[in-house]
């Protein structure tokens, strides 16, 4: 598969959308709201799975085909339009690598989950025994900058407002580097109803470094240490 960019695929699915909001759109399909606009931002790195897209295609207007969304998500061998970065890639790779080569640390169960993510993320795990954690992970790309962390995660926040979390879930963000580490701990979110945290990874030892909890659930807290890596804040 070639390498996927989220922006060029963002400017497809805004055509597909055509007249419609993008609640209308993804009410039609079957996709959340949350996924619609994390598409349409550009802020998923990986791309949407070939049954999303072929939802999407079975409601697009404009004339928007299930093929060209395949080409434009690199399923099909058409070079064309700009690329994501290789190193974004990478890093999703390593983090993903790392945070299974460390699950043995938390002492559960783990498994990768068949069928789409309940949320849009790079990667998603079941967590312990039933019920069990759903664990999403986004990658925060090291190409990133300290200076765009606060309006990243801004809308983050932001989309988990609109889309909540159900039930024993958690959502992580993932970086090796500290300066973003450090940029996240410093932005937690405020009266946000939702397991959320950064993870710090050396991505040449596939270590965990840190975890520190940027929100806790009041209605919908974890099993305490079932989904929680080591903390800098105690």
């Amino acid at each position: 598969m070639d390498v996927f960019d989220p922006r060029q695929f963002a400017v497809l699915l805004k055509k597909a959308i055509g007249t419609r909001s993008a609640k209308e759109f993804s009410k039609e399909v079957g996709i959340s709201r949350y996924q619609v606009s994390r598409r349409l931002n550009g802020t998923l790195l990986s791309p949407p799975r070939k049954s999303t897209l072929s939802a999407i295609a079975s409601a697009a207007q404009n004339n928007v085909t299930y093929e060209e969304l395949l080409a434009c998500c690199g399923y099909l061998d058409i070079p064309d339009g700009k690329t994501l970065p290789e190193t974004d890639m990478q890093d999703i790779k390593k983090a993903r690598a790392c945070v299974l080569a460390n699950m043995d640390c938390l002492k559960a169960t783990c498994q990768i989950p068949v069928g789409e993510p309940q949320i849009p993320c790079d990667f998603e795990l079941l967590v312990g025994e039933a019920p069990c954690v759903h664990w999403d992970f986004i990658c925060i790309p090291s190409s990133e900058s300290p200076a765009v962390i606060e309006g990243t995660l801004n809308q983050h926040y932001l989309d988990l407002i609109y889309e909540r979390l159900e039930a024993y879930s958690k959502l992580s963000f993932l970086t090796n580097r500290r300066v973003l580490f450090d940029a996240c701990t410093a932005h937690r979110p405020v009266n946000l109803d939702a397991n959320v945290s950064v993870i710090l990874y050396d991505s040449d030892l596939l270590e965990v470094i840190s975890e520190n909890e940027l929100s806790k659930s009041k209605t919908s807290p974890l099993p305490d240490g079932s989904c929680c890596f080591h903390s800098e804040d105690g």
